[in-house]
This record gives structure tokens, sequence and C-alpha cells, in this order.
């Protein structure tokens, strides 16, 4: 099976935020700067209490502003910096024309910058989001598949028949989205 596609900035940017969002590391991180922001803010506002009123009302206000928006703050900035990444690394890749071939014993590529062979026995999960596959390797890359240039809703069901690889993961989440 041969797919010829054409990846953009947003294909791109759509890979590394799902990425994020089931990074451990990723997720302890968001969590934990959000509540040292906050907690600092609401540290503050009760150490100004007896003294300066309208310190401690205004840094427990930004405590509380924080606790309610840093979040969607925080979902802005990723996304931000995840944007500012793909254009800088790949800037070679984006809108150009690539080809996966898809082979019992391994998946081709071949695209502008080279091109790359994986062992079908090195894939380790399959992801399908709404709008993508994500192919990902024990290597830990990955191959981004957007949904609408295979046009196909057993995609998953013809790669698991060529791979013939039972330990391969097989992750459906049709309504995640970046949060």
């Amino acid at each position: 099976m041969v797919i010829k596609l054409v990846l953009t900035a947003s294909d791109y940017l759509t890979y590394q935020l799902y990425t994020a969002s089931k990074s451990e590391r990723i997720k302890r991180n968001r969590y934990r700067s959000w509540l040292i922001l906050s907690g600092c803010f609401l540290i503050l506002g009760l150490m100004f209490y007896n003294s300066i009123k309208f310190y401690s009302f205004y840094f427990l206000g930004a405590g509380v502003i924080s606790l309610m928006f840093y979040p969607f703050y925080q979902r802005y900035h990723y996304k931000k910096h995840y944007n500012k990444f793909i254009l800088d690394s790949y800037k070679n890749k984006i809108g150009k024309e690539a080809m996966i071939d898809f082979q019992p014993d391994y998946i081709f590529s071949n695209d502008t910058t080279g091109e790359g062979k994986i062992y079908t026995s090195e894939v380790c999960e399959i992801n399908e989001i709404g709008t993508h596959y994500f192919i990902k390797a024990k290597t830990g890359e990955s191959l981004i598949l957007p949904k609408s240039t295979i046009n196909d809703d057993h995609f998953v069901q013809k790669l698991e028949l060529i791979f013939n690889n039972p330990s391969i993961i097989i992750n459906r989440e049709p309504d995640w989205k970046w949060k």
C-alpha cells in the first residue's frame, strides 16, 4: 500500500501537541508550574494580609485568577512554542510531497530530505485521533498520516494485516483535543 502525502505545519503541530499530552513528564511540569505560580501569589497575599491590605488583596486576587486562567494561557503558550519549533526544525519538509510504502517487513518513506526504512518489527504503536494517524517506532520516531490523504475507514485494520505483529498497541482517541 503506497500513500502520497504533503504534510503542513499544522500536521506537525498536531503531532507535537498529541505527543506532549501523552508525556507524563510534560503533564507533571505543566501541573507543577500552575500550582507553583498560583501558590506563590497566594502566599504573598497571605504574607501582606496583616501589613498592607492593598498588596494582600492584589496578590490573593492574582492567585485566584492564575488558578482559574493559567491553564488556558499555558495551552496557548505550548502551542506557540511548538509552532515556532516546527517552523525552525521542519522548514525543509513542510509542503513537500512524501511517499510512504507499507510492506510486510518494513515501511519505506521517501521525501525531499531523503529515504528511510522502518522495520515493522520496530513499530510499537498506532495512534488514531480525529484527524491523524501516528505510527510510532520503538526508537521514538513517528510517521504522521493525515486522515484527509488516506480516505479509508479501515486503514488501521489493513495495517494490522500488513504488519502481522500482535504486539503493536492501537490507541483510538477520535475525540482528542489539546488541553
